[in-house]
């Protein structure tokens, strides 16, 4: 089976997009595997899901989707953050925020891209970064930080899946 809706796309260039960093030992889809008692996650972890999404009438058996994708960064480092802690013990209570920061920077203002004849097409709008938080997990020795991005595309219904950029006048049609 091969990935043609424009979810399951979209997750997969995420995960593409975070991996090319380096910095995480697990990359997937949120299951709410960080839930639980002993939450069994290799770390530092992202977690990914599409969370809202919201369809308007575009015509044509088409609609604009707007969405808000969730991004879960983890670590398992809880440490000291007091002032007067060791440089070395606020360095890790404060990783989560440097991971935190790289995803900002791998994924705002960057948009998946699929490649038809050699030419590389946008298929969503740039991810925009609406909103970031703490999770509690604490309870769990857990650092979590929620970051939120929002996107848009279009979807035809008919024999081909296609998505394209909401404002672009270039179509762009995924095989």
């Amino acid at each position: 089976m091969s990935v043609t809706s424009p979810h399951a796309r979209i997750l997969e260039a995420v995960k593409t997009q975070l991996a090319s960093l380096g910095l995480f030992r697990l990359i997937d889809e949120n299951h709410s595997q960080h839930l639980g008692d002993i939450p069994q996650l290799t770390y530092p972890a992202v977690l990914v899901d599409i969370e809202d999404c919201n369809y308007e009438e575009a015509g044509e058996g088409s609609q604009f989707v707007t969405s808000e994708l969730s991004f879960l960064v983890l670590q398992d480092n809880y440490s000291q953050s007091s002032q007067k802690a060791p440089t070395s013990a606020k360095e890790r209570a404060h990783s989560v925020y440097e991971l935190e920061a790289s995803v900002v920077g791998a994924i705002h203002g960057w948009a998946p891209t699929v490649t038809i004849d050699g030419d590389d097409h946008q298929f969503t709008e740039p991810f925009i970064r609406v909103s970031s938080r703490k999770m509690d997990v604490d309870d769990k020795s857990l650092r979590c930080r929620e970051i939120r991005f929002s996107t848009a595309w279009e979807e035809t219904f008919d024999d081909a899946p296609k998505a394209r950029p909401q404002i672009s006048v270039e179509c762009c049609i995924i095989p």
